[in-house]
């Protein structure tokens, strides 16, 4: 491989080396651009005085990531999207989300309605939150009551443990999900974990662990179409870091949501950030939301980890890769399959 000049050393990078270490995938070595009159007579320094230590350094692409660094959506950052493999070897998987989805007709089958325990249950609390890569929420209810899903797909109780959005750098481009080749405005995920678990971080990759319920948004500018004023939540989090409790301006799930009378499409896949567990079924609604130009540019507020305001924070689409998705009508109660 071709030295590469870094200052006054050369660089030279390995495939493979088994002198010093076997364990590891390769080695970085550093050499001198300068050598010296080659002499017998031991020198009064030693050479790590002058060139530091020079043993070879292992080089795995797996611990790429110091601690301080996180995964990025910017293709051109070291750890944008393409690279999260390196971060976790699940966002590699061949039941990754998010993917391309339609809505044609198949075969229909029954299924149990899809319920929201709660949904219309004004909470203590809410929790604003910016994790540095979204704006999230958690419904703080009184006492041992969770907000949880039920039916549908799913064979077990869902709690619901918060809900999070997704948008992009203009209008029209932002959601996680295509549906009918429509990238939508917006998206927002409302993350479940199976009840037998008991927490969101144990059920996490546990198998049937994870249900997060997508809803897509577009663009409505006319007046009261949009009934989340994300100016006002989004106000106290604008730092990547922060929270807020807001113990007087409560809103309800419904509030979100608005109806329960949506089709749905429901796949088996994954998160879509790392480490990407592929223990989440997917129940993504056919109905989009209204949300208003406004609203989305107070979304684009709220700054990453290093202060950028984040523009964009959706994952690129992911392969099928042959998976079954499921279509369940809200009035019939049926699905259909397609392929």
């Amino acid at each position: 491989m071709k030295p590469i000049v870094l200052g006054n050393i050369f660089t030279i990078l390995f495939g493979l080396s088994q002198t010093f270490d076997t364990k590891a995938n390769s080695h970085l070595w550093m050499i001198p651009s300068k050598i010296g009159r080659i002499t017998n007579k031991f020198p009064s320094t030693s050479i790590t005085d002058i060139f530091g230590d020079i043993s070879p350094v292992a080089y795995n692409e797996r611990n790429l990531r110091s601690e301080k660094e996180t995964f990025s959506y910017d293709e051109s950052d070291p750890y944008g999207p393409q690279n999260w493999g390196r971060l976790s070897e699940h966002c590699d998987g061949s039941q990754q989300s998010p993917i391309s989805l339609y809505s044609n007709d198949s075969l229909e089958i029954y299924r149990r309605p899809l319920r929201i325990q709660h949904l219309d249950t004004i909470p203590n609390s809410l929790t604003f939150r910016n994790n540095g890569h979204s704006f999230t929420i958690t419904f703080n209810y009184p006492g041992s009551r969770v907000a949880a899903v039920s039916g549908g797909p799913l064979k077990n109780s869902y709690v619901i443990s918060q809900v999070h959005w997704h948008w992009g750098m203009n209008d029209y481009d932002g959601s996680e999900h295509i549906l009918d080749f429509r990238r939508y405005s917006a998206e927002a995920h409302i993350v479940t974990y199976n009840s037998k678990y008991g927490s969101l971080t144990n059920a996490m990759n546990q198998p049937k662990g994870l249900a997060v319920l997508g809803f897509l948004y577009e663009i409505d500018n006319s007046y009261g179409a949009s009934d989340i004023p994300f100016g006002f939540l989004v106000e106290n989090v604008i730092e990547s870091g922060s929270s807020y409790v807001e113990n007087s301006h409560l809103f309800s799930l419904r509030h979100i949501i608005q109806s329960m009378e949506f089709d749905y499409l429901s796949y088996k896949g994954s998160l879509t950030t790392p480490n990407c567990f592929e223990t989440v079924t997917w129940i993504v609604s056919t109905k989009p939301l209204k949300i208003s130009s406004h609203d989305l540019a107070q979304l684009r507020r709220i700054k990453d980890e290093k202060g950028k305001p984040i523009l964009m924070n959706y994952r690129p689409i992911q392969r099928t890769n042959y998976r079954d998705v499921d279509k369940y009508c809200s009035q019939s109660q049926y699905t259909q399959k397609y392929y």
